[in-house]
């Protein structure tokens, strides 16, 4: 994506996303004024974004080193294979943490 890409991206979310308030109108909260400067959405947005091109970015250098060597489905395979490890890993983890746990709720248990 290039950069104009991104600045047509972001004017669109803007306008689409913008609140309008007016210190010298009636009946518009201070809340609502407030929020007018509140980008926290936006920069959420904007870094889920940013995460996913570096992402997609990192797969496709992925495929493109290994298309030449591999078949689609091969590629596919492994990258099953790399999720499938990374799920096996964290859930090493977790137990390893749900043991802690038990372990304090036993002895918190004992205390009562």
């Amino acid at each position: 994506m290039d950069s104009t890409q991104s600045i047509d991206q972001w004017q669109k979310w803007y306008k689409e996303n913008k609140i309008v308030a007016e210190l010298d109108q009636p009946l518009i909260t201070k809340d609502s004024r407030e929020k007018m400067h509140d980008t926290t959405e936006a920069v959420q947005s904007l870094n889920q974004k940013v995460l996913f091109d570096k992402a997609k970015e990192f797969f496709l250098e992925t495929i493109c080193e290994y298309s030449e060597q591999l078949s689609g489905q091969q590629i596919f395979k492994a990258f099953y294979a790399a999720a499938q490890e990374n799920l096996d890993h964290f859930d090493k983890e977790y137990k390893k943490a749900k043991q802690i746990i038990d372990c304090v709720q036993g002895l918190n248990n004992d205390k009562n």
